[in-house]
């Protein structure tokens, strides 16, 4: 998964098909946990670097990045028995953004210069795709697994400036193959997540201009 992505997030910036935009981005994660019929729900937080790119000829956009995550689970197994552990999770990620109302639309600039009412311009679709590499420290060990994540949400452009678009969003993560344990009984482990997010992009473009 991490290689495929770091070749698309190349692919497309070597043929010049797309314009690129840096992005900050902080997010907070609530984590449905459940192991053994008993779950727990504990919030962990977020902080993304990504560059944005995006097709000249639509508006469907890319924001290949990295991430660093961090919570601190208290989760119930199966006798009732509380485990504690702290949880760092760096990630590698491809959101794609698409705009299904202003799908056609070909400006590279702020939303507040696009035309057509706000919520054209700036409701969007998000389809990410991710590698997270989970580091678990445990009372009594350190445990280390390699995780996808696949999620889908909704988010909304508002333009504050000539050079700054701040972008809300919300999604659903679905974390695939995480388990509990040492190496010779791990436990499956469920793992979803709801994601509340904020993202600020800086545009910064010479041909925008020359196209004005």
């Amino acid at each position: 998964m991490k290689n495929t992505i770091l070749i698309i997030f190349f692919a497309l910036f070597s043929t010049g098909l797309c314009w690129g935009q840096l992005g900050l981005g902080v997010q907070m994660e609530l984590q449905n946990l459940s192991i053994n019929e008993l779950s727990s729900n504990d919030l962990a937080s977020r902080y993304s670097l990504q560059y944005l790119l995006r097709l000249k000829t639509a508006r469907v956009e890319f924001l290949p990045g990295i991430s660093l995550g961090s919570a601190r689970i208290w989760l119930s197994t199966g006798r009732d028995q509380l485990t504690y552990y702290r949880e760092w999770s760096p990630q590698v990620q491809l959101p794609v953004l698409i705009y299904p109302f202003d799908l056609k639309n070909d400006c590279n600039c702020p939303t507040f210069k696009k035309s057509g009412n706000p919520v054209s311009k700036g409701l969007h679709l998000i389809a990410m795709g991710a590698y997270r590499y989970n580091v678990r420290e445990l009372v009594d060990r350190t445990e280390r697994r390699n995780l996808m994540v696949l999620g889908a949400g909704l988010g909304m452009d508002f333009g504050m400036s000539s050079f700054f678009t701040l972008s809300p969003f919300m999604m659903y993560q679905a974390v695939i193959g995480d388990r509990l344990g040492g190496q010779s009984t791990p436990v499956s482990l469920g793992h979803n997540e709801f994601t509340f997010g904020l993202r600020g992009m800086f545009h910064k473009d010479d041909r925008r201009r020359k196209r004005r």
